[in-house]
């Protein structure tokens, strides 16, 4: 039984491209050093600021940087290869983060600088990750391609933090080596691992020409929805990325209680997200995003009904679903929409992509802007319990704004796709 399963999800596995091969293996390296240069640096901002507005303000830099990343990697492309870009991209990310740590004691006026600088490695990153994506799957195997690209980053996501996290308050608990000495360590190996993500796609070639244009050129009706969806996905992601680190730390702990919740969280959603990638047909891209607009918009409501440590726990939980529910089913959906508008109106991917980026980041820094003032006028508690419900609610719009494209069909038995070369 277990032999047959096997075999049935290597060759499930085979059927994609070799460049989607390739491309699981390069997001898994990624994936390893992600939560260090994502997650622990919010702790690590945490422990040398006690401030939480810190903290936003490095996101909102970040949030800046990264489509003026997008686009310098759409003027880089004329120059430069699309894989060589990715590996900077990758590395220049792991350079900053340890640059920030290294340096110690920052002024605070600096923080957002070093955001602005990790959004623009970033750009260069997902900019060229989202186009290789499209390039290297069709509209019959990208759900297939979601669910194992969200099983790759689960799985780290389940043993990484767990391993950062005591890692880096083991040492004061031993008195072997002090926490900055770890976040240095870490920072370090971040790098070689990011080095290494990079290089997985040396020599392996994807369909990416540097566009003629660096702005869309007369967006057609149905891109122009696809621009306020971004915006509104923007207003939800930029709340979902900073503050469910922010109140873990305020109501459960530091570093080892961050990373132990996050693992086991990622454990609960690991399987069933997988799983609903290998049955769920193409069609059902529409409910699994929805279903996870629904869960995400219930986890700020549990957390701020109870507004405790339960509550946080309980947001975690939802939100370790309702992530993967919503991207498995908007992402694909948002790659085939790409496909189409680079036939329809012949613009680059690449363009089209940093397009996309651009309003989805002004609706992450809107986000991110307004919990940082509301943080200021209306005070702490207001800004993370009520303010993320309402900003969970204007997701529920997104559905009027997408729709999946007509020509997801599943092939019928014996019409598979090919195996890659």
């Amino acid at each position: 039984m277990i032999k047959k399963w096997l075999l049935q999800e290597i060759h499930a596995y085979k059927r994609l491209s070799r460049q989607a091969r390739s491309l699981i293996v390069s997001l898994f390296l990624f994936d390893l050093a992600q939560p260090f240069i994502s997650l622990f640096i919010s702790t690590f901002l945490w422990r040398g600021y006690q401030s939480v507005p810190i903290i936003l303000l490095y996101n909102v830099g970040y949030f800046f940087g990264l489509p003026v990343g997008f686009f310098l990697n759409s003027l880089l492309l004329r120059w430069a290869n699309a894989n060589t870009l990715y590996a900077w991209g990758c590395v220049l990310q792991g350079v900053v983060v340890a640059c920030l740590v290294f340096a110690g004691g920052v002024t605070p006026v600096a923080i957002p600088l070093f955001g602005i600088v990790y959004g623009i490695a970033s750009g260069l990153f997902w900019g060229n990750r989202n186009v290789f994506v499209v390039c290297a799957t069709s509209t019959h195997d990208r759900l297939y391609y979601s669910s194992m690209e969200n099983l790759v980053g689960t799985a780290t996501s389940i043993t990484m933090p767990l391993l950062i996290g005591w890692a880096i308050v083991s040492g004061s608990a031993s008195g072997l080596y002090l926490p900055e000495t770890a976040y240095q360590v870490l920072a370090t190996g971040a790098v070689v691992i990011l080095m290494g993500a990079g290089l997985v796609l040396r020599g392996k070639p994807f369909c990416l020409q540097a566009p003629s244009h660096v702005f869309v050129q007369h967006p057609s009706t149905v891109w122009t929805r696809w621009r306020w969806a971004a915006l509104l996905e923007g207003i939800s992601a930029g709340s979902q990325m900073v503050l469910p680190a922010v109140v873990v730390i305020l109501f459960i702990g530091m570093e080892g209680e961050v990373g132990s919740l996050r693992s086991g969280i990622a454990i609960l959603s690991a399987l069933g997200m997988y799983l609903i990638g290998r049955i769920a047909p193409a069609h059902a891209r529409r409910r699994l995003f929805m279903a996870g607009i629904l869960l995400m918009f219930l986890g700020w409501v549990f957390f701020g009904a109870l507004f405790s440590a339960l509550g946080v726990v309980l947001l975690s939980i939802v939100s370790a679903f309702g992530q993967p529910l919503f991207w498995m089913g908007y992402g694909a959906t948002l790659y085939d929409a790409v496909d189409e508008e680079v036939r329809r109106s012949k613009q680059s991917s690449v363009t089209l992509m940093a397009d996309r980026e651009l309003f989805l980041n002004i609706g992450r820094i809107l986000s991110v802007g307004l919990i940082f003032v509301g943080w200021y006028v209306v005070g702490s508690a207001w800004s993370l319990r009520v303010l993320p419900v309402f900003i969970a609610l204007l997701t529920f719009l997104l559905p009027l704004l997408v729709t999946p494209s007509q020509k997801a069909i599943i092939p019928s038995k014996g019409q598979l796709p090919q195996e890659g070369s």
